[in-house]
């Protein structure tokens, strides 16, 4: 189990509402099916796809683990270990899991953000373990008059289209290059942001401390941490820090926000939100759930901090008007890399990803 320093955020609903979406919003997704994967760069011209959560057959890949065949990791920012299946591992898994294994030697649409897209090639059948969680897939390899665009991208992660059933015409021209920049926010909209933020704090404080969730199981040290922070916090003694991320939405931009306050250098509350910039710099969503979280008594007396709230890892166009985010999610004992459908009044699961423990 990680410490309680690396506490992130209990798995949860990361934007307010989000299992409550308007008809319009879950209709527009309704109908995307299981061709899509997380996908994530293996080398220089190979990538990695996590294709299915294994349930009952798990047996198989820890069998794997414990005989060798392990594969080097990949060079991305998180990561689990990877092992290469034997033909006679492959052959126990089949028919135990839907659709395993994939055929090899087919091609996939990889999306790659901005805009930027290439053609990769399944090559070899891997397993993977992260905590208590057991995984199949493939390495898949990228097509060469593709691996120049594909090296020169900024972005680990990305999201693999099974090319067939998208449908060849659907990814032939990308509408709009959905994307997350990595240019600094101008100065005088990060000034705007403050603002915002600011007041959403006088709002969201006594919300998150009259929930009875937020302190249901805190004990008397628990309090006795957390009242003169809380107290802080009331009278307006919090230092503000956040992190901006610029997105590039089908029908729009979008600003993604991770805010902090800190009281005499302790994480005292947390924040993320979403922001568009038209009319004026406005919030769309709010999620204020990791201020409760993190006053939970596993957290101690180092409650996690901004780097614990949920990342961006990048936005792609899914075609059909339709944003896909991938993202970081921290939890208690790891974490998880998921692709999301991105509407303004939140962020729907697409329940492909991967992870490590809980």
């Amino acid at each position: 189990m990680r410490s309680a320093t690396h506490v992130g955020f209990i798995r949860r609903i990361a934007i307010n509402g989000m299992t409550l979406l308007p008809f319009a919003c879950g209709q527009l997704f309704a109908q995307l099916g299981q061709h899509r994967w997380v996908a994530l760069r293996y080398d220089s011209h190979r990538v990695l796809v996590y294709f299915q959560l294994l349930g009952g057959a798990n047996n198989v890949v820890a069998e794997v683990q414990n005989n060798g065949g392990r594969l080097a990791d990949p060079d991305t920012k998180v990561k689990i270990p990877i092992f290469e299946l034997t033909p006679g591992q492959v052959g126990r898994l089949r028919g135990a899991i839907d659709g395993f294994p994939p055929r090899l030697g087919v091609s996939y649409i990889l999306l790659l953000g901005h805009g930027q897209r290439a053609k990769a090639t399944s090559t070899t059948l891997i397993g993977s373990i992260g905590g208590s969680n057991r995984y199949v897939g493939f390495l898949a390899t990228v097509a060469a008059p593709d691996l120049l665009r594909f090296q020169s991208t900024g972005e680990q992660y990305y999201v693999l289209c099974d090319y067939f059933a998208c449908g060849q015409a659907q990814w032939s021209n990308p509408s709009v290059a959905a994307g997350i920049s990595h240019r600094v926010v101008p100065a005088a909209i990060q000034a705007q942001m403050r603002t915002i933020l600011e007041k959403r704090l006088d709002r969201e404080l006594p919300r998150i401390l009259a929930d009875p969730r937020t302190y249901s199981h805190a004990g008397p040290r628990t309090r006795t941490f957390w009242n003169p922070l809380d107290a802080a916090l009331r009278a307006g003694k919090g230092r503000l820090m956040f992190k901006a991320q610029r997105v590039r939405i089908v029908d729009g931009v979008r600003y993604y926000v991770r805010a902090q306050w800190d009281v005499r250098g302790t994480p005292a509350f947390l924040l993320t939100v979403w922001m568009a910039p038209e009319p004026a710099l406005h919030i769309v969503s709010v999620d204020s759930t990791s201020a409760r979280t993190m006053r939970l008594p596993e957290c101690g007396k180092s409650p996690p901090g901004i780097n614990r709230t949920d990342e961006l890892l990048n936005a792609v166009d899914l075609g059909k008007g339709r944003t896909g985010i991938v993202a970081l999610k921290w939890s208690y004992e790891g974490f998880k890399v998921e692709l999301w459908y991105y509407c303004d009044q939140g962020l729907l699961p697409a329940g492909a990803g991967f992870g490590d423990g809980g």
